[in-house]
């Protein structure tokens, strides 16, 4: 996964060390692979910035689209989970992340479980 990531950042380095805008002529634009070392460090550094942007903009849209979908699912987690296509493990986990729940707080069982009336599958005497 670190390789990945590494590989991810030097695509996104390159790619904003390439664009070119509109003002400047590209043919001026050097080339990433013969930039040199600290060119090419800066655009990384710009290239981390931009991952931390959109990686924060992820966490906004993930906050508001549980919210939605909670707002739509009227409270009831185990809809609001299929409404995202997420277990309602991976939704407790996410809410728990985004401080919309606490570790633990109102596990509920699984719509199905817990269901059954009073005294069902007890042996009778």
């Amino acid at each position: 996964m670190k390789a990945l990531a590494g590989t991810l950042l030097e695509a996104v380095a390159e790619a904003i060390w390439t664009a070119v805008p509109p003002w400047q002529d590209a043919s001026d634009a050097t080339p990433f692979e013969t930039a040199t070392a600290e060119q090419r460090e800066t655009a990384l550094a710009e290239a981390r910035a931009a991952i931390e942007v959109v990686r924060a903009a992820l966490e906004v849209l993930e906050r508001e689209l549980i919210l939605q979908a909670l707002e739509r699912a009227r409270g009831n987690k185990s809809r609001a989970a299929r409404l995202l296509g997420l277990t309602r493990r991976t939704l407790y986990s996410r809410m728990e992340r985004h401080g919309l729940r606490k570790p633990g707080e109102g596990d509920e069982p699984a719509e199905g479980e817990g269901d059954a009336p009073a005294g069902a599958g007890e042996e009778r005497a």
